[in-house]
Parts: structure tokens; C-alpha cells; sequence
């Protein structure tokens, strides 16, 4: 800063300076920069400002010669009569407000005069000179009204600048006078300037500044000029504590040549450079055709060097974005200060500007990040005219995290927009807690001050990106993009390219609490309803994000927990509030087709959901119209149902609800639950509410699989209540179960079993995975009919330990007397071969007998035996079967069969004889075969009987061998039905509903 120039003398007019200074300081005290400036063209604007004033000041200066030597001309012509009153009219007439002027000397060659002062208030004029001495020929001043050396000073003037930037001469109202020469020669021949003060006002701040020198109109000169400033503002620029000088050199051959230099601080919109040093060299355009106004704008060249500038990252609202401590992590720690450097080499002739890059422009950040910025091919950076403008460049930016290079041109359009295209390759990229691998961005299209159009393209690599949460890794992005904003409006959107979509090769996420892994595959972003992202901000900054996401698979893994296969299709709309912290989020999906643990389908999904994010706290619902379960796997244990239900999500917990019907639409229960997403730990419930089973209505089978052919036409009623807790390890799943049966009667199981009737029981189950129960559960029969066999009012004890199998304790009918069951016995629940010894105990041989109904046969007698039932493959069969006497007994036959034998010879006579009251010690029946094929029964006899042998009457010994191999189930059946009307009607109706 150099001396106040206000200060240098007293007088009127340097009071009013002070004064005026003082106001103005005081008045912009709480001016902030980037609430005044819009548009940063700084290196523009510099050279149309000093532009504008050079044309202005060469004018003035040449119009204050002229008023000069048109008073010298005055008071030589009236010297005789010279008053002041005649001069201060002449000076009126040349353009001079409220002159003022004193005479001190007139002769023949030399007038001199003091105090010639000019302005609006008289008491403080805006021009002022304390002398003016002008040397002259008589005649040159009389004929051509040219002097030979004119001498001002010292003195000073005041210069004013509107809102529109133009510039006004205090105290001179036009300087464009008649006397204006239109000859090539300037009205003088030498002009020495002792020292001019100089006070530039503005609508923000002032200048303050000095000009002296000399110049010969044949030889050239030098002035030196000094600015000083605390605050001004000009246009879109703002300088505080800024002191310019120069040393401007008007060359014999008419050039401009000037050395200048400028240290102060220097702002616009886009930020404040502090402590800005910049040394100028100029080569300008003919001075003499300026000065007579025949050159409307400044041509030539300038070399600029920007030694040395400083940017603080807080004083610019834009750049804080990027390099506050919060979001600084590619440039690897926070910014403070950016420290610029560069040369640049302007040329510029009748209002055009091509500037060229001497050297790059560099920007140093304190962390050691930079930012180079050089030209392309050796092409100018800018070339700016009238009406057209060109601009190309290359970007360096290394440092941190990143490592970039990039290209950038641009071309002015009709409209006063830009078209323009840029590309960057970027290395490794870290953003906060996003890590890219190598990425390509491009983007091509048009801008200008109010609205930005341009097609992006976007190809990278998502390393590792934390999200709250949510941690996403190894995701390959190819993304093409439309960008439409209209500043005036407010508002950006991101928008698809011909609606084609955003691709994602593949990403691994990762959400705390919730998941160990989740991977996806040809991932998916398209367009929707709405464009990607709009962002407004019209009072609170507000983003809108949209579109169909899908992908081709996702694989979730916790724990041994394990989903796989394809994600629905998600069509969602997110309102994203900045200042709020707040997000919400509102969707529909559909389809998909997962895979839990390699057991349960989950498909044809339908629903919608909504969600908001408020600070960190995530609430919201969801709503499952319609999901498809079934089994996974060959061997099909349960049909596929429908489910649907609602989910919702409070202070991290998951509250849910869910239907479950068939695909007929059968009803089958509802259920609710919770999931706490911060423990990973839930549970659930499902009640399938009481369920009636009819043979023309809801069947059972339809839903359990094993029950088709095994559990035919059902009827009865049961119902199921379940529960289920996890937590983040399978070890923390836990499962329980009761089911009432109540009176559940069907035809089968198997083949075997005609039908079974009246079963009914409390079962309770402690695990459902694996299936136990809670001790040993019973269950009881009202009838299973074998047809051959019928078990009535049986009672089954049975226990399920969670080793797949079933351990049946005790099941027990009676039976003709005694009874029937199978006692301690184990059977596989995977479809293995099952053993189960039927016992027969106490059974009443005369009873058994009485029930198969043979006619003439009947007996007497106690019956035991073990009867190995081995069911495999829906059939049943004995092996190894054997029934055996208590004790002594008697079997009697008297049918046709003794008749017709004792027709034939004596021995048959004879054997049949011995049937008629057969009295055995022993009775033994070995038993092998299906129970729905040939039976293989070979029975022994033991004892004694009485028999006539030649008319006398013996007591023989009797050892009895009888083999039978025939479908002798299917016999006795036969037998039954023949003597049994019931039977024959139950027979038919089977039939009919079978379509036999």
C-alpha cells in the first residue's frame, strides 16, 4: 500500500476526498463478497475495466488540453479586458461545472494560471489544479490553437462509476467539445504532469491513486501511476487492500509499452485470492490515434504472472464443499489454504482475447494436493470476442487419494451459451469412506449463465463405499447420464439416455447386524416415472431419487443362514432433505425368485414399502400383497402356499404380520413377529386357526405332500400354533409347535390301511428343525381298518428326539380277546424302510375265528405271536411272521369238504375226519409275504384225537402240516364282503369315488 494521496495536501478538494472516503468505508462494512457477485470472469472484467478507463482517461486528458489552450486563446484575444468573469464563461462553454480560475501571469508566449478548480459544490471541487503554465507562439495559438508545452500540477480529480459500470470525470461534463480536432496532429507539443491525485468512487468502496509524467508529442514519454485501495468493487470483482502500480512508456514509434505490478487481495464469486501478487507487461496499441479517440478499444499483448496467491478454503462457499474437513478424504486430509501460481500471455485487438498459457497455472493446497492447469496442444486456453468464444485446456489433479488427468474444450453458441466436451481419466479415488478404482468420466453438451445441458458417462469402480451401515464393495459401474439445470429455477436433474439404464456388474454389500455378505449381479438402474435425481433448492435444498432397480441374482449370507437367487424388481422414489437430515423412501416390487437355505422358495412376489431415515434413526412398512412359498428340492414335503402380510420398522425393530393360504385360496393361518435389527435378534408366531378337512373340500394333501396317496379323502379338524426366536448365529434358532387333531379321519395310510378313523390328540413339539417332541405324545384311534384286519379303539405312544426318527413307545388295539400293537420300536421320518413288529397277545381263538366267518369252521384257544410289519415304499409285508397256541385248543370243521372226501378213499376220509374236533397241544403259523400279495402260511398242528379205525374207536397222536400260498388277505376280504351287507355298501362306495 502505498501513501493515502488524500493526505498528501490541503485543500477543498482533498477534504471532500477524505470525507468521502470515510463514508464509504463505513458503509461497507458488513459487505460479504459472494452475496454481491454472481459471475466470476475476473481476467475479462480486468482488462474491459482498464480497457474503459484508458479510453476514458486518454479523452479527458486530451479534452482538458483543449479547454486548456481554447482559455489561452481566450485571454490572449481579451487581454486587455481581461476578467475573471470572461474566462470562467469561456470554461463554462468547454464543459466545466462551476468554474473556477485566477490569472497570474499573460504575455505574448506564456500564460499561467492558479486555482483552476471545477464541480458541483463549488466548496468542494471534483477538479482541481493549483497551476497551469502554457508556453505558446502567438500566432500558432491565434491561427491553429496549438501551444508548445503545457505544465498541470499539481493538482487532482475526481472520476465516479455507476451501477452500470461507466465511468464520469468529476466536474467535466463532456469532453468530446467542438474544439475537438480531426487532424492527425494533437494540439500540443509537450505535456508535463507534475502530480495528478486521483479519487475513483464507486457504489462500493474507492480508489485513491496518483499519476505523473511527461510526454512529447514527437518523441514519446513515461507517466507512473499508483493506485491504493481498502475496499472498491467493480463489476464482478472486488479489491481490498490492494495497491497497483505502473510505469506506462509512450514510444516515439507510437506504442504502448508498460510495466505494471498488483499485490492486494482479489475476489469474485466463486472465492477471495489474499495476498495476490501479479506482474504485468504490456505492449499496447498506438497511443497517438487513442488519445485522439480514433481507437475505440485497446489492442496489443500482455504477459501476466500470477507470483504468488492465496485462497482460503472458508472464504469460498463452493471449494469449501470439496476440501472441508468432512468430505476432504481424496486430497487425503482437510484443506485450509490453496496457494496459486501461473503466466498467461493475453492478446487483444478491437475487443477480442486470446490468451495462451505461459506457464501452467498452479494450485498447491497445504496437505500437498495439486492442481495443475496447462494448455492443450499448444492451442490458447481462451479466445474471447464480440460474439464468439473459444476456450481448451487440460487438467492435472494429484495429491491424496487421487491421481486424474483431464481434457476440456468449449465453444460459444448463438444465445450466449457454451457447447462444450470434457473427459477425465482417474486413478485410484478416495472420497470420505468411498475407495474407486480407475474411472472414466465424460460429459458433452451446452451451458450458459442460467442453465447447464450435457450428456455424462460415467465408468468405475466401487472399491469398498461405507453408507451409514451399509458397506458396498467390488461394483463395477457403467452409467450414462442426461444433466438438465436451470439455475434460475433452482434445480438439477439426472436423467437417462434414451431410456437406457445404469449398470452395475456386480457388488458385495455388507449391512451391520443384518448380514455377513449379500452379493449381486448385473445390477440394474432404469428409469421409472421420474428422472434419477432432481435436486431443488428453493428454500431448504431438497433431492429426489428414482428409478427400477433389479439384478440378476443376490447371494445373503449370516450366519449359516443363506438366500440366494433372484431379487424382485424394486421401483422406488427417495426424498433426500440435507439440512434436515431426513430421507424417505417409497416403492413397489415384484417378481424375484429366492432361495433360503437351500430349503424354501420364496417367488412371484408383489408388494410396495415405504421407509424414512431421519438422522440415523430408520423407520418403515412394508406390504407383501402376494409371495409364492414352496419347498426347494426333489423330495417335495409341502406344496406350494401364497403368503402375504405387513412388516414394519421402529426404533430398529421389525414388527410383522402374515396370512398363508393355498393356491386353491384355502385359508391356513396368520402369524406375527419381530425382528430387533440392532441385536439380530427376533421371533415369531403362526396359528393356522382351527382347519377343517372335508373330501369334497380342503384336503390336507394339497399342501403336505407325503399325505397325496398316503392320506386320501379327509376329514376332521386340527389346528396348529407355532412359535419360532433367532438370533445372528444358527445356534440361536429356536422352534416350537402344538397341533390338535381332533377326530381326523382318511382312507389309508397306504395301501395297506382301508381307512383310518377318529384320530385324535394334543401333540407338542419342542423343535421344528430338527422335529421333536416335547416327551412322548399320544394319540388316539378310533378304527384302522385293513380290510382283512380291522384295529379298533387303539391308543399310540410315540416320541420324536430330533435324530429324524420316530421312537413309537407304545401302540396298542384290542383284539378278539387280547390285543394287538407295536411296542418300542424306531422309524426313520426320511422315507426309510420301516420295521414294525406287530404283537398279538391273549387273542381268543374262537373269536378270531367267529370273525373271518368260514363257514363250519370255528375253534377254541389263546393265541400269541409277533407278526414283523416292514412297510417300504407305501407297501406293506411280513417277514418272518409267527403266531403260536398259549396252550391247548381245539379247531372243528364239519363242512361238504368231510363229505366229499370220505367218497373218495379211506385216508381222506380219514385226515378230514380228524377236523371235525381237532384237539391240538401245539399250534405254530409261520407267516412271509405282502399283505397285498401271496401270503406264504405254513401252520402246524400238534396233539392228540379220537378216530375210527376198522369200526373201532383209537386215540391217535396227530402232527398236522398245512402250506398255504395264496392272496389270503384279499380271501378273507373276499369272504367278508360276500357274508356281510355293510361291508358291500362301504366297498361300492370306495369304488364310486374312485371312478371304478
Amino acid at each position: 500500500m502505498g501513501e493515502n494521496p488524500c493526505k498528501a495536501r490541503q485543500s477543498a478538494f482533498f477534504s471532500a476526498c477524505l470525507a468521502l472516503q470515510g463514508g464509504r468505508r463505513g458503509e461497507l462494512e458488513p459487505f460479504r463478497l459472494y452475496q454481491l457477485l454472481t459471475v466470476s470472469r475476473p481476467f475479462e472484467t480486468i482488462l474491459e475495466g482498464a480497457a474503459s478507463f484508458m479510453r476514458l482517461a486518454g479523452r479527458a486528458i486530451l479534452g482538458l488540453l483543449i479547454i486548456v489552450i481554447l482559455v489561452a486563446v481566450g485571454v490572449f484575444l481579451f487581454r486587455a479586458q481581461l476578467t475573471g468573469l470572461v474566462l470562467r464563461q469561456a470554461m463554462v462553454r468547454e464543459g466545466l461545472e462551476n468554474p473556477q480560475l485566477r490569472v497570474t501571469n499573460v504575455s505574448l508566449n506564456t500564460l499561467r494560471l492558479a486555482d483552476v478548480a471545477a464541480g458541483e459544490n463549488p466548496s468542494a471541487p471534483q477538479f482541481f489544479f493549483a497551476s497551469i503554465e502554457v508556453d505558446y507562439d502567438w500566432r500558432a495559438l491565434f491561427n491553429l490553437r496549438r501551444v508548445e508545452h503545457i505544465r498541470l500540477g499539481p493538482g487532482g480529480v475526481r472520476a465516479d462509476i455507476d451501477e452500470h459500470g461507466q465511468i464520469r470525470l468529476g466536474g467535466i461534463e463532456s469532453v468530446d467539445g467542438d474544439g475537438t480536432p480531426s487532424n492527425a496532429k494533437l494540439p500540443f507539443d509537450v505535456v508535463t504532469l507534475e502530480s495528478l491525485d486521483l479519487l475513483i468512487t464507486g457504489l462500493n468502496g474507492n480508489v485513491l491513486g496518483n499519476l505523473t509524467g511527461a510526454l512529447d508529442i514527437d518523441n514519446g514519454g513515461v507517466f507512473n501511476l499508483q493506485l491504493d485501495t481498502d475496499h472498491f468493487a467493480y463489476r464482478e470483482l472486488l479489491f481490498e487492500h490492494a495497491a497497483f502500480k505502473a510505469e506506462i512508456e509512450l514510444e516515439k514509434t507510437g506504442s504502448v509499452r508498460a510495466v505494471a505490478d498488483y499485490f492486494g487481495d482479489l475476489g469474485a464469486s466463486s472465492g477471495a485470492l489474499r495476498n495476490v501478487k501479479i506482474e504485468m507487461n504490456v505492449d499496447g496499441a498506438p497511443w497517438r490515434a487513442a488519445m485522439r479517440g480514433e481507437v475505440d478499444a485497446l489492442s496489443g499483448e500482455i504477459l501476466i504472472g500470477i507470483r504468488s496467491a492465496e485462497l482460503i478454503s472458508s472464504d469460498s462457499p463452493i471449494i469449501s464443499e470439496f476440501v472441508a474437513s468432512d468430505s476432504a478424504g481424496m486430497l487425503g486430509a482437510p484443506v485450509s489454504v490453496l496457494s496459486i501460481s501461473g503466466e498467461f500471455r493475453a492478446m487483444f485487438e478491437r475487443g477480442g482475447l486470446t490468451v495462451f498459457g505461459q506457464e501452467p497455472l498452479r494450485i498447491m493446497a497445504d496437505n500437498g494436493a495439486e492442481l495443475v492447469l496447462e494448455s492443450l496442444d499448444n492451442k490458447p486456453i481462451a479466445v474471447l470476442g464480440d460474439d464468439a468464444g473459444e476456450t481448451s485446456f487440460q487438467v492435472k489433479l494429484s495429491g491424496g487419494d487421487v491421481n486424474a488427468t483431464g481434457k476440456v474444450s468449449a465453444a460459444s453458441v448463438s444465445g450466449g451459451g457454451w457447447q462444450f466436451d470434457m473427459d477425465a481419466d482417474i486413478n485410484d479415488l478416495t472420497l470420505d469412506t468411498t475407495v474407486l478404482g480407475p474411472s472414466i468420466l465424460a460429459a458433452k453438451g451446452t451451458a450458459s449463465a442460467n442453465m447447464i445441458g450435457a450428456e455424462l458417462s460415467l465408468k468405475t469402480t466401487i472399491r469398498r463405499a461405507t453408507i451409514g451401515q451399509l458397506t458396498i464393495k467390488d461394483s463395477v459401474i457403467d452409467a450414462p447420464f442426461r444433466l438438465n439445470s436451470v439455475f434460475a429455477e433452482k434445480r438439477v436433474v439426472l436423467d437417462s439416455i434414451a431410456d437406457s439404464c445404469v449398470h452395475f456388474a456386480g457388488a458385495e454389500l455388507v449391512l451391520q447386524g443384518l448380514s455377513e455378505i449379500t452379493v449381486l449381479n448385473k445390477v440394474g438402474l432404469c428409469r421409472s416415472d421420474d428422472p434419477y435425481l432432481t435436486l431443488e433448492w428453493e428454500g431448504a435444498p431438497v433431492a429426489k431419487v428414482g428409478g427400477i432397480i433389479s439384478a440378476k441374482s443376490v447371494r445373503y449370507k449370516l450366519g449359516d443362514t443363506t438366500i440366494e437367487g433372484a431379487p424382485p424388481e424394486v421401483d422406488f422414489t427417495a426424498l433426500y432433505t440435507p439440512d434436515r437430515r431426513h430421507t424417505t423412501v417409497s416403492g413397489r416390487f415384484a417378481g424375484g425368485r429366492l432361495l433360503i437355505n437351500k430349503v424354501l422358495n420364496l417367488s412371484a412376489m408383489t408388494g410396495a414399502f415405504d421407509a424414512a431415515l431421519e438422522g440415523d434413526a430408520l423407520s418403515g412398512k412394508s406390504r407383501f400383497t402376494a409371495m409364492r412359498i414352496s419347498q426347494a428340492g426333489g423330495n417335495q414335503q409341502v406344496e406350494p402356499v401364497v403368503g402375504s402380510g405387513i412388516a414394519t420398522l421402529v426404533d430398529d425393530q421389525v414388527q410383522f404380520d402374515f396370512d398363508i393360504v393355498s393356491l386353491e385360496g384355502a385359508p391356513l393361518g396368520n402369524g406375527a413377529g419381530m425382528h430387533d435389527m440392532m441385536t439380530g435378534k427376533g421371533k415369531a408366531t403362526y396359528d393356522s386357526g382351527l382347519l377343517i378337512f372335508s373330501p369334497i373340500g380342503f384336503q390336507p394333501s394339497r399342501v403336505i405332500s407325503p399325505l397325496y396317496g398316503l392320506a386320501r379323502n379327509m376329514s376332521g379338524a386340527s389346528s396348529v400354533v407355532a412359535h419360532a426366536s433367532w438370533g445372528k448365529t444358527p445356534d440361536e434358532f429356536q422352534s416350537s409347535a402344538v397341533i390338535d387333531l381332533d377326530d381326523v379321519s382318511f382312507q389309508g395310510p397306504g395301501r395297506a390301511v382301508s381307512k383310518t378313523d377318529g384320530l385324535s390328540g394334543n401333540l407338542r413339539f419342542s423343535s421344528l428343525s430338527p422335529l421333536a417332541s416335547e416327551g412322548p405324545q399320544t394319540v388316539s384311534l378310533k378304527t384302522v381298518d385293513l380290510d382283512a384286519l380291522k384295529l379298533e379303539n387303539g391308543e399310540i405312544i410315540f416320541e420324536m428326539p430330533g435324530d429324524e426318527t420316530l421312537q413309537l413307545h407304545h401302540g396298542e388295539f384290542p383284539w378278539f380277546g387280547g390285543r394287538i400293537g407295536v411296542y418300542e420300536a424306531t422309524a426313520s421320518l426320511t422315507g426309510d424302510k420301516v420295521t414294525a413288529p406287530l404283537r398279538a397277545a391273549s387273542v381268543d381263538l374262537s373269536q378270531l375265528l367267529e370273525y373271518l366267518k368260514i363257514k363250519s369252521l370255528s375253534g377254541e384257544g389263546v393265541v400269541d405271536g409277533v407278526l414283523p410289519l416292514i412297510i417300504e415304499d407305501g407297501k406293506a409285508r411280513i417277514e418272518n411272521g409267527e403266531l403260536s397256541a398259549a396252550g391247548p385248543g381245539i379247531i372243528r370243521y364239519a363242512g361238504d369238504a368231510v363229505k366229499a372226501a370220505a367218497a373218495v378213499n379211506e385216508n381222506a376220509r380219514m385226515a378230514f375226519d380228524l377236523l371235525r374236533e381237532l384237539h391240538f397241544d401245539k399250534l405254530t403259523a409261520k407267516i412271509n409275504g405282502p399283505l397285498d400279495g401271496d401270503l406264504d402260511i405254513r401252520v402246524i398242528f400238534e396233539g392228540a384225537n379220537d378216530i375210527t379205525l376198522q369200526d373201532q374207536s383209537v386215540v391217535a397222536p396227530i402232527i398236522y402240516r398245512i402250506s398255504i400260498e395264496a392272496p389270503l388277505l384279499a380271501l378273507i376280504d373276499q369272504a367278508r364282503v360276500s357274508t356281510d351287507f355293510h361291508l358291500q355298501y362301504e366297498r361300492l362306495k370306495r369304488q364310486d369315488r374312485s371312478g371304478q
